[in-house]
C-alpha cells in the first residue's frame, strides 16, 4: 500500500524534491450548477512565502469560493514552517481547506492554477529546484479517488510526509483516511512525529487568527 509514497506529481507542496517541467492543463471551465449534480469533497493545501502570506491565503480562499462550482466548507488554522528541501530565508505560511464542488478533479486543478496566476504565481519551466512563491494551491484529496495522471496525482503523493499538511488537515478531520495508505490523518501525523529528525525539520507553529 505504500507504493503511493514514491509517485511523482506535477504539483508539489512547498519544499519537495526537484520538480519535473510543469505543463499547465488547459480545460474549458463549464461548471454544473451546484444543485444539479452530486457534489464531491476536496481538500486543498494552501501555502505562501512571499508578500503578506497570511493575507494572501485568506484572500485566495475567498477567491476560490467565488467560483460558481465551489462551496467552501472549512479553513484550518494557519501555520508557519521553515522551507523544506529548498534554500530560502522566507518561511512559509500554510493551511488546509475543505470544499465541495461540482468540478471534476482536472477542472478543479485548472481553477487552482488560474487562481495562483491571479495572485502572481509564476512557474519557470527552466528553473531547477523550488523557488519562493506568492501562492501554492495543491489538490490533496478528492473524495476517495485515486488518480495517477501525468498532470495530476491524487492523493497528493507527499502529503503524508509534510507536517505543514498533516497538522492542519488532522485538526479539521482527524479520522479522515488516506485512500491508499489506509491510515487516518492523525495516525500519519503521529508516524511522522515518531521520527525525531523529521519532527525537527517539519516543525510547524500555529498563527493566531
Amino acid at each position: 500500500m505504500f507504493w503511493a509514497w514514491l509517485i511523482s506529481n506535477s504539483l508539489y507542496p512547498a519544499g519537495d524534491e526537484e520538480p519535473r517541467p510543469f505543463r499547465t492543463p488547459i480545460l474549458p471551465h463549464h461548471p454544473f450548477p451546484l444543485n444539479k449534480r452530486n457534489l464531491s469533497t476536496a481538500w486543498i493545501g494552501l501555502g505562501s512565502n512571499l508578500g503578506d502570506s497570511l493575507h494572501i491565503l485568506h484572500q485566495a480562499w475567498q477567491r476560490l469560493g467565488r467560483d460558481s462550482a465551489v462551496r467552501l466548507q472549512r479553513l484550518s488554522t494557519c501555520y508557519r514552517s521553515r522551507p523544506v528541501d529548498m534554500e530560502s530565508k522566507n518561511w512559509f505560511i500554510n493551511s488546509v481547506g475543505e470544499l465541495q464542488t461540482s468540478l471534476s478533479p482536472m477542472e478543479l486543478l485548472t481553477l487552482l492554477l488560474r487562481i495562483e496566476r491571479e495572485f502572481g504565481r509564476q512557474r519557470d519551466p527552466d528553473a531547477t529546484g523550488h523557488q519562493d512563491r506568492s501562492l501554492d494551491l495543491d489538490l490533496l484529496l478528492y473524495d476517495d479517488l485515486i488518480i495517477d495522471d501525468p498532470l495530476l496525482v491524487v492523493p497528493h503523493p507527499r502529503m503524508h510526509s509534510r507536517m505543514f499538511v498533516l497538522t492542519p488537515l488532522a485538526g479539521l478531520a482527524p479520522k479522515l483516511e488516506h485512500p491508499t495508505l489506509h491510515l487516518t490523518m492523525t495516525a500519519l501525523k503521529r508516524h511522522l512525529l515518531n521520527d525525531p529528525a523529521a519532527a525537527v525539520i517539519h516543525q510547524v507553529f500555529p498563527i493566531a487568527s
